[in-house]
């Protein structure tokens, strides 16, 4: 350090700003290190494909499953159709409680800001619900 050097210190002081000199490796060494290290490379990257190719096969199988199961749930649905829009549900819709259909529900009443639209929230929003309160 240049501030330090007009300053008289200890020897074993003085040794801690000494920078260690580097050392030279051989390139058979080094070459033997980039050998290993590809080959440990090309390995991990033969088994993330055999991984892939399990994931492949395990997706497959499970796609499989569910276009069986959706089959079975359409023949169900065809079975309900009857029921209300209420107790229905869209099963690849995912599973939330609409806070909007919530207060409708829970209060005794709900307009809009003005009259047009009230009239749109009773023919197109809310209409099932409108339609329960008649």
């Amino acid at each position: 350090m240049r501030i330090l050097d007009n300053v008289d210190l200890p020897a074993s002081i003085a040794q801690l700003f000494v920078k260690p000199k580097a050392k030279k490796k051989s390139p058979t060494k080094s070459k033997k290190k980039l050998l290993v290290k590809s080959l440990e490379t090309i390995a991990e990257v033969e088994e993330k494909t055999k991984l892939e190719e399990e994931e492949a096969e395990v997706l497959s199988e499970i796609e499989e499953e569910k276009i069986e199961s959706e089959e079975v749930e359409a023949e169900e649905e065809d079975s309900e159709d009857g029921l209300d829009p209420f107790v229905k549900s869209d099963p690849k819709l995912p599973r939330v409680v609409r806070m909007a259909n919530l207060c409708v529900v829970g209060g005794h009443s709900v307009n809009g800001v003005a009259e047009i639209h009230s009239e749109i929230v009773k023919q197109d929003v809310f209409s099932s619900f409108y339609e329960v309160s008649k």
